[in-house]
């Protein structure tokens, strides 16, 4: 408030305490015993946190906060401000969306039956498993009498002695493909089982595709049978049906056609391969796809589908797949159906920063009621730097270091101050203002 009304010097360097508000001195004022930047309130340090509280009321988001900020208050260091309380907010971590993650683009099998995805249904009161081969998109499907391993056991037996065994069968992590007897039965007939995320479908994209596939067959077609021979029978992208992919020859239907034989695997892994990458590409496109922080050991995270708050203990030998040990029990998720906890300093860095400089000249005495109407602040002495506590979490956001002869914008580069003439004159607040 002193420079406001007295005059500003003529660097920063002068005076310290100045630094934060050198820059903006022309568009701050003192007004009926506010502080005014612009048309907007100065807030001291000490009702910060009470602003912030008052800008987050509704949950809103980080841009709606600033802008309802930028409408009414100032202070150093506004946006950062604002952006690092509402990480620190649990309530909007708990209801939070995590972005979709980047398409992991599986490696198209080089031959049929060797990758297959398998998953239990149910329709119209009925439970089936399906299963769907990687390379041809043959689908196979079984009605259950139970939902338990040993049904589904018997029914993949039943199929692979048809087709053979694949070499890696993909599932999701349903309970009658994790339990101990399937895992047993796998290692016996040496199949490698690969377990998707649970809650996240879209590990075992084809399988999960395919159901939804005979789901539309069992609404649709009176015979089910005939519903499966025209899909095993229709041409794919790449020209050929999923019969004559997997067997090597056209089967026979009610359309007349003629029986040629055709064996175009390398053609068809090329074409394949072209369509995945132009699928990859755009799935990412389509959902705007960011990339996830990876999570670490120790960070305490929130489950939403399981409403439990955890900590991750490790990661899951698939990919994006983390541990997190829960006060029920130990869950594994998908990265992007984990919300992280952002552990953040609730004080906004302006005030830790003002902390080493107190009292602030522009500061003032009748918001602050600590410095009487006409005694001058007293120069502070400057501490040394203090190290942090071992436990002590920093904010994750970084600014470079005040340099006590330099300026430095945010970003961290060097301002090269012009010499205007006679623009670091002594010039009366007032005829400055105006």
């Amino acid at each position: 408030m002193k420079c406001i009304q007295q005059g500003w010097p003529k660097s920063a360097e002068q005076n310290p305490l100045t630094t934060n508000f050198f820059k903006v001195r022309g568009n701050l004022a003192y007004l009926d015993g506010l502080i005014l930047y612009g048309e907007r309130l100065y807030i001291p340090h000490t009702l910060r946190p009470f602003i912030l509280s008052r800008l987050h009321i509704g949950h809103l988001g980080i841009e709606k906060c600033r802008r309802r900020a930028r409408a009414a208050v100032w202070w150093p260091n506004l946006n950062n401000d604002v952006s690092s309380y509402i990480a620190a907010c649990d309530i909007c971590m708990k209801y939070s969306t995590n972005p979709i993650e980047p398409m992991i683009k599986t490696d198209f099998p080089t031959e049929a039956w060797r990758e297959v995805g398998a998953d239990v249904g149910y329709h119209d009161g009925k439970t089936y498993l399906l299963l769907q081969d990687y390379f041809s998109r043959y689908p196979e499907i079984v009605t259950l009498k139970s939902i338990t391993s040993k049904a589904v056991i018997e029914a993949c037996k039943s199929i692979f002695s048809r087709h053979g065994i694949p070499v890696v069968l993909r599932v999701d992590a349903g309970s009658q493909f994790t339990s101990k007897e399937f895992q047993q039965y796998a290692e016996s007939w040496n199949i490698r089982v690969n377990v998707g995320s649970p809650k996240h479908s879209r590990s075992n994209g084809l399988a999960e595709s395919g159901e939804k596939t005979i789901k539309k067959l069992l609404k649709k077609e009176v015979d089910i049978y005939q519903g499966l021979l025209a899909y095993r029978s229709a041409p794919l992208e790449s020209g050929l049906s999923p019969a004559e992919l997997l067997m090597g020859r056209r089967i026979r239907t009610m359309i007349p056609q003629m029986n040629l034989s055709s064996n175009k695997e390398k053609e068809i892994f090329e074409k394949e391969t072209r369509l995945k990458s132009r699928q990859e590409l755009n799935f990412n496109r389509r959902h705007k796809v960011r990339d996830l922080n990876p999570l670490s050991p120790g960070e305490h995270v929130w489950i939403p589908d399981a409403n439990q708050q955890g900590t991750v203990i490790g990661t899951s030998e698939y990919p994006r797949s983390y541990m997190v040990k829960t006060d029920n029990g130990i869950y594994r998720r998908n990265r992007g159906s984990i919300n992280a906890r952002r552990h953040t300093d609730v004080r906004p860095d302006s005030q830790r920063e003002e902390e080493d400089h107190q009292p602030s000249p522009v500061e003032d005495s009748e918001i602050t009621d600590t410095v009487p109407p006409n005694s001058v602040p007293a120069t502070p002495t400057k501490t040394p730097p203090v190290a942090s506590e071992p436990n002590e979490v920093e904010c994750p956001v970084s600014r470079p270091e005040t340099h006590p002869t330099r300026i430095y914008t945010r970003s961290g580069r060097l301002v090269k101050k012009p010499q205007r003439l006679g623009y670091d004159d002594p010039v009366d607040p007032v005829r400055r203002m105006s």
